[in-house]
């Protein structure tokens, strides 16, 4: 038999799916996010609401009652098992310069919040336009550049 998944449903209850036994199963696939399931003479219908590929977390409709999913495969159980799963949390107090460049655009101020991933200012560098995000959600505390500003690499560009 096959290597079982680990399903977590709701972050409450929890429970072990061999592949063999998916076989067991009468599933047609509706459309891109809809199936019905036939199991033991009951039928379900299933919609995938969202999908979360690489923390392998979904949410689901059955029978139009909601889920959030959670699948682990062997490796991450096995990841689980040796404690390399927790989040490493990294502080960050400010933004350097990844390379030498001109400060092209500054899109937050002195007190403005930002989220991770959000685009803080453009570095013109070799003739390329280079977004610099935010690597954290935070705060910006001080900017040390204006527009115009030649920087040479590893400058702090903004305090968080």
């Amino acid at each position: 038999m096959s290597n079982p998944f680990v399903v977590k449903i709701n972050e409450t209850r929890t429970f072990e799916v061999h592949p063999d036994t998916l076989n067991d199963l009468d599933i047609v696939q509706l459309d891109k996010t809809h199936w019905q399931i036939l199991q033991d003479g009951i039928s379900y219908h299933v919609e995938l609401i969202s999908m979360d590929y690489p923390s392998r977390k979904m949410q689901l409709t059955v029978n139009g009652e909601a889920f959030d999913i959670a699948i682990d495969d062997r490796y991450a159980q096995l990841i689980e098992r040796m404690g390399l799963s927790k989040e490493v949390v990294v502080e960050v107090k400010d933004i350097k310069a990844p390379m030498p460049g001109l400060v092209l655009k500054i899109n937050v101020k002195e007190g403005d919040s930002f989220q991770k991933g959000d685009p803080l200012l453009i570095l013109e560098a070799m003739k390329m336009e280079n977004v610099i995000k935010a690597p954290i959600d935070g705060v910006i505390t001080k900017v040390n550049v204006e527009v115009g500003t030649s920087v040479e690499k590893g400058f702090v560009l903004l305090e968080l």
